[in-house]
């Protein structure tokens, strides 16, 4: 087995269904596209200048790359347990990415 294969395997531990919510995630024009993902209502983070803690109300899922659709991007569409929301900013990294989400005006 492929070591991406193995580091994907082990997504499964922490994407578990004990932790995690459904979403659909939308790109314009496109169909919406089913996943799972840990949802966060606010996040911590820490200036890496000052290290300073800086805290958010806007928020965060984190999702498997393997399963964003194609030419995800800012401002597409996600449904997380229910709830509307805009992507703000998509951070990627080697096998998820940390997706920050503005709450749908009604």
């Amino acid at each position: 087995m492929h070591l991406d294969e193995l580091a994907l395997a082990d997504l499964d531990i922490f994407f578990s269904p004990d932790e995690t919510y459904p979403a659909t995630w939308t790109v314009p024009g496109g169909e919406p596209v089913p996943m799972v993902v840990i949802f966060e209502e606010t996040y911590e983070a820490v200036d890496p200048e000052t290290e300073a803690v800086i805290m958010s109300t806007e928020p965060r899922i984190d999702v498997r790359n393997d399963e964003l659709p194609d030419g995800a991007d800012e401002g597409d569409a996600v449904v997380v347990d229910g709830r509307s929301f805009f992507v703000i900013e998509i951070q990627p990294k080697r096998l998820t990415s940390k997706v920050y989400l503005h709450r749908e005006v009604a």
